[in-house]
């Protein structure tokens, strides 16, 4: 009887899946760790942050009928919930998504903003 040399055909599937196991556990660690090492950001907290530097460098800011008006650069904005997203209009560029309600008001020299989302978060604020 002759002695093959080398490796079945079966051996070698087998050593392909378990190496694909193996590679697929480490690439999903890997992804994991990245994203807590680099911080994750959703994008909610990026348009409040967004939201926050608007209002810094903005004047005449009003709030009437839970339409928050506002003056930057020049021009006249307007930030509004529409179809469940704040709006920011001149134009139409989308804020936020998945708004249940948002509400502003005056009180004093004080403008409040108050946002709840479809997931039961709040986002409250004076300016």
């Amino acid at each position: 009887m002759k002695m093959s040399k080398g490796f079945s055909f079966i051996e070698m599937i087998l050593a392909v899946l378990l190496y694909s196991v193996v590679l697929q556990a480490l690439i999903t660690t890997a992804i994991h760790v990245m994203r807590i090492k680099t911080g994750y950001v959703h994008q909610r907290e990026v348009a409040i942050v967004q939201m926050q530097q608007l209002m810094t460098y903005s004047s005449q800011v009003t709030c009437d009928d839970n339409v928050l008006s506002y003056l930057h650069k020049g021009e006249q904005f307007t930030l509004s919930l529409v179809n469940h997203r704040l709006v920011q209009e001149v134009g139409y560029a989308i804020l936020m998504d998945d708004v249940k309600s948002f509400s502003c008001s005056t009180i004093e020299f004080d403008i409040w903003i108050d946002i709840h989302f479809e997931d039961g978060k709040e986002f409250h604020e004076k300016w």
